[in-house]
């Protein structure tokens, strides 16, 4: 992967305006992800950056990628192994979309519909152009959703609703020509179990796990 092909995705990233009047997007916290230092194995879909209010210019996100604190990198640790070896490894974490979410009336940031079908061709589709994983996990539907529209012109259609049954075991689901998807819940009650089993599954397929 070249870095300027990176760069230019990213840079496309932080100065995209398709999203600036949607009263649920956070555009002052968005992602800005450093380029992969080694080839994806083990790709990792999230929802979107985490909310940070009372931002008052455009600021990167501090998420999984640069926050040793993350909620979700301490997930993936202690469900992989340390946050060094796995990235050596050939981890990489990506969001479904790359603005922060404002929460809901429940607390919830799952980004709305329109905001994935909006970004996630544009975004996540540039970033997928350039890396090669060998499997793929999505936290929660939203993540799924996400990957669907991002393939949606380089892979076989998936339903945006319901992902296939194989990807929701610890088989996995093999997208032709791409990866081995595994659709697991948000790391949220119950569904954190789930979703620790489907990431070590995705990740013994990848060979970041043995």
């Amino acid at each position: 992967m070249s870095n300027v092909g990176w760069a230019a995705v990213q840079r496309n990233i932080w100065q995209c305006v398709l999203c600036r009047r949607h009263p649920r997007v956070e555009c002052n916290t968005r992602q800005l992800t450093d380029r992969p230092c080694h080839p994806t194995r083990l790709l990792i879909v999230s929802l979107a950056p985490p909310f940070a209010p009372g931002r008052a210019s455009q600021e990167p996100a501090r998420s999984v990628t640069n926050d040793s604190a993350d909620h979700l990198r301490l997930f993936l640790e202690a469900t992989l192994g340390p946050w060094s070896v796995l990235t050596a490894a050939g981890l990489t974490a990506l969001h479904a979309v790359k603005c922060a979410i404002v929460p809901d009336d429940s607390g919830f940031q799952n980004p709305p519909r329109d905001v994935v079908d909006a970004c996630a061709p544009l975004h996540l589709g540039a970033e997928l152009s350039l890396i090669e994983p060998v499997a793929a996990v999505t936290l929660g539907a939203q993540a799924y959703r996400a990957i669907v529209v991002a393939l949606a012109s380089s892979a076989p259609p998936l339903l945006l609703t319901r992902p296939p049954n194989e990807a929701v075991t610890r088989r996995g689901f093999d997208v032709p020509g791409r990866f081995t998807l595994f659709a697991a819940p948000f790391i949220r009650g119950a569904g954190r179990w789930t979703a620790a089993e489907l990431i070590r599954a995705a990740a013994r397929k990848a060979g970041v796990l043995q």
